[in-house]
């Protein structure tokens, strides 16, 4: 019994070691530079990111500043994945705007599957692919014009108004301000208010459930956990693997809570025609309007 145990996992480890460094090699044969990596983390940004020395939104900000500051492209391993960063403000800006009807897909960002968390992975639109993500952004463009901005002004004045209310007696007082503290409750609220149809006023009580769900979704510190980190890179690595694990995308409360807010939110604007101009509203037009919108309802 403890034979076999030992030789499947034996096995496993060969598995990893084979899954994690069977890419090492993609950027040598493509002649482009790129950070070199070991067996497990990849290449040592990677490891810093994943040990939690430096965001993962900072992974790659020493590399392109210090060893990597003369090239306009670059890549790195992140485990096994092979990452390419582009280095230059030229180069990003032919891709993203002259070039960008060749680089319309992104990398996949975890498995498809046909629960809630996963579904929202894969029908946002980062997560879309070729015809369907054009058709969603030619229906979502109509979303964010400026005139369909605007109408949502009073919506942002009245988090203002909560805001200089909150600040008034504190500035009165010579007490001191927290100015990211206060920040991240007028976005929040602003957020909840012209994206989600909700007025919760954080100010008056910053732990309020919506607040809560955001930030833990976002794994905010405080509120999400440890783990996230090592929960997205081990998902984004080795996707089908943790779909067999049933290892979720997003945190699965926060994800059922918000998603759930939307889609109460929408159908009822749709059933009873009631208007608050916010983005719900908007989008509920613009489903009812496009021609588009019939590819996804």
């Amino acid at each position: 019994m403890w034979i076999e145990i030992l030789i499947f996992l034996g096995l496993l480890c060969l598995w990893f070691y084979h899954y994690c460094t069977k890419q090492f090699d993609e950027f040598k044969k493509r002649g482009m530079p790129f950070a070199k990596p070991s067996f497990p983390f990849g290449s040592s940004n990677a490891k810093s990111a994943l040990m939690g020395e430096v965001s993962f939104f900072d992974v790659d900000r020493a590399l392109a500043a210090n060893e990597f500051k003369d090239e306009k492209i670059f890549g790195y391993f992140m485990m096994g994945q092979p990452t390419v960063v582009i280095n230059d403000e030229e180069l990003a800006k032919r891709i993203m705007v002259k070039d960008f009807d060749h680089f319309t897909d992104l990398r996949p960002m975890g498995y498809e599957a046909e629960t809630k968390d996963a579904k929202i992975m894969k029908y946002q639109m980062a997560g879309l692919k070729g015809e369907q993500w054009k058709k969603v952004r030619s229906i979502m463009s109509g979303v964010f014009s400026s005139g369909k901005l605007k109408l949502m002004t009073p919506h942002i004045v009245m988090c203002g108004q909560q805001l200089e209310a909150y600040m008034t007696p504190l500035v009165e007082k010579g007490e001191e301000l927290e100015a990211r503290h206060i920040a991240s409750l007028f976005t929040i609220d602003a957020m909840a208010t012209s994206g989600y149809g909700l007025e919760i006023n954080s100010f008056e009580n910053p732990e309020n459930t919506f607040r809560k769900m955001a930030l833990t979704l976002v794994g905010a510190p405080g509120y999400g956990s440890s783990m996230d980190m090592m929960r997205m890179v081990f998902i984004m690595t080795a996707p089908s693997l943790a779909k067999l694990l049933g290892i979720p995308i997003f945190p699965k409360q926060p994800c059922l809570f918000l998603s759930n807010i939307i889609e109460k939110a929408y159908r009822q604007r749709m059933n009873s025609g009631e208007k608050r101009n916010d983005i719900i509203d908007v989008i509920v037009e613009e489903v009812k309007t496009s021609e588009l919108s019939k590819d996804f309802t």
